[in-house]
């Protein structure tokens, strides 16, 4: 049974729901410029993202079902998509560089950076995109917490939702390809 949103809780879902609705209409309006089925797939995904933020947002982590069969599904869709097969390798080769980096990072800080369900979203929604596309979409997506953090001057010990960032910055990304 699904219990009732309480008063903070509705505050969280509306402010992610405002936060991701340019972004969507954005990368919707792309979409539909040729109804194509996988346009239609693409904001299904979109969507299907979005219920992941909202979740990552209220709770800081994420039904597991859930994000296994939307990690799938993009994955899904990035194959779909029909690139070369080196921009497979490519994409492995920026994902080791950039994880050993943040292990590497959480290691001399001796403190977790990153949830391990943050790995799999990267993975998943970084197949989607054209290798060129992975550093400005990792760069929209680091910057709107880092500007977050600076303007409400927030403790940078507090965990932040980094789900919601990732599919923002991959709907601009995507939008940008």
């Amino acid at each position: 049974m699904v219990k009732p949103l309480v008063g903070s809780e509705r505050k969280i879902v509306f402010q992610t729901f405002i936060f991701m609705a340019g972004p969507l209409l954005v990368f919707s309006y792309s979409h539909l410029s040729s109804p194509l089925p996988l346009n239609l797939f693409a904001i299904g995904l979109s969507l299907a993202w979005i219920y992941l933020s909202v979740e990552d947002a209220l709770r800081l982590s994420v039904p597991t079902r859930s994000l296994y069969f939307i990690c799938s599904l993009t994955c899904f869709y990035a194959i779909l998509q029909q690139n070369p097969l080196w921009d497979y390798f490519l994409l492995a080769l920026f994902f080791s560089c950039i994880f050993l980096t943040i292990w590497l990072f959480q290691y001399l800080r001796t403190k977790k950076v990153m949830g391990p369900a943050d790995f799999l979203v990267i993975i998943s929604l970084g197949l989607s995109l054209e290798p060129h596309m992975v550093g400005p979409w990792l760069l929209i997506a680091c910057s709107i917490p880092l500007v977050g953090l600076v303007s409400r001057r927030k403790n940078w010990s507090e965990k932040l939702p980094f789900i919601p960032y990732l599919t923002v910055g991959w709907m601009l990304a995507s939008t940008l390809n």
